[in-house]
């Protein structure tokens, strides 16, 4: 089998951590591409339409939490 390229759904949780690092020793094996994810889910108890204030919000989390992952891929890759 073949592996070239991997999604990781990331989120900065702990689980989302652990995936990050199950793509990154699949990429030792294989050398994949490496892409991550960051999904908005709508938030609970908020009618449509969403505020702005609220969707730039995730937003911002979402960007965040994919810096801090594309900062731990490449601190690894420096080893």
């Amino acid at each position: 089998m073949v592996v070239e390229k991997l999604l990781v759904g990331y989120d900065g949780t702990q689980h989302s951590e652990h995936a990050l690092q199950f793509a990154i020793g699949i990429n030792d094996d294989y050398d994949t591409e490496i892409h991550l994810a960051f999904i908005v889910q709508e938030p609970a108890g908020i009618a449509a339409p969403i505020p702005d204030e609220v969707l730039e919000s995730l937003q911002r989390r979402g960007q965040e939490s994919l810096l801090n992952a594309e900062r731990s891929v490449r601190k690894q890759f420096r080893k």
